[in-house]
């Protein structure tokens, strides 16, 4: 008995060790207008934590509702990665802008093609798509936190 005890501990031990943990500190989105006549958008900030500075992310595909934003492409994202106190922190911005003067169906068209190429299989209002140790992972948002409006002159 204090045999097979001894071997659970170790085993648990073994996995504390090797787990790692990638927890969302936050999700925010924060509306604008102006600056230009009929332009819109949203700013979303969504910072990553990774339990260690050995490992890192490579984050491959942001969607956001049934649009998808990648690292080099049309619609992309930015990520910043900070090391600091023994963990790795990954901020992650995209920016989202809409033009009503012109609205229309054809940027429809495109946001459906776009998602019948690659559809989302996740819960909440968005997802992070990312690698570790050459594992394709994915992260959930459940919601994004609104902060105030912003409107430029």
């Amino acid at each position: 008995m204090k045999k097979q005890i001894f071997i659970l501990s170790l085993f648990l031990i073994f996995l504390g060790c090797y787990a790692q943990k990638i927890k969302l500190n936050e999700a925010n989105v924060q509306h604008w207008t102006g600056g230009v006549c009929c332009i819109s958008g949203d700013n979303y900030t969504i910072q990553l934590e990774i339990a260690d500075t050995l490992n890192f992310i490579v984050i491959d595909t942001i969607w956001i509702g049934n649009k998808f934003y990648i690292e080099n492409g049309d619609k992309q994202f930015t990520a910043e990665k900070l090391i600091s106190e023994g963990k790795t922190i990954y901020n992650i911005k995209v920016s989202e802008s809409t033009n009503t003067k012109n609205k229309g169906y054809p940027e429809m068209e495109v946001v459906e093609k776009q998602s019948s190429t690659y559809p989302p299989n996740y819960n909440g209002q968005a997802c992070v798509y990312y690698y570790l140790k050459n594992k394709r992972q994915i992260i959930e948002i459940d919601s994004f936190i609104q902060l105030p409006r912003l409107a430029y002159p």
